[in-house]
């Protein structure tokens, strides 16, 4: 597991939270949470069959598949993904290379 920076808002905003600031819910805050690969994960826990994933992480779509290579590779899950122009402005990708 890896720490990292996560920046929350108030409760009304959170769907602005997430791994960079995207500008659409006012003042953040700071916290450090653990993190995991999806791979990671699946692993320790007896790689399980995953028929399912729903990714709306507000821009940090890519980082979540690319941490999911293997899972995704051998359980071909179906994905859903929320993808919102505006979060992924302050990410270094785009909707097409999602």
């Amino acid at each position: 597991m890896v720490k990292l920076i996560f920046l929350i808002h108030n409760t009304q905003d959170a769907s602005g939270d997430g791994f960079l600031d995207t500008g659409r819910a006012g003042k953040s805050k700071k916290i450090k949470v653990k993190t995991q690969k999806l791979d990671d994960w699946w692993r320790l826990n007896a790689n399980p069959k995953i028929d399912f994933i729903k990714c709306d992480t507000e821009g940090a779509e890519l980082f979540v598949l690319r941490g999911a290579d293997d899972l995704v590779r051998h359980c071909k899950p179906f994905i859903l993904l929320e993808i919102f122009h505006t979060n992924l402005q302050k990410y270094p990708y785009s909707a097409l290379d999602i």
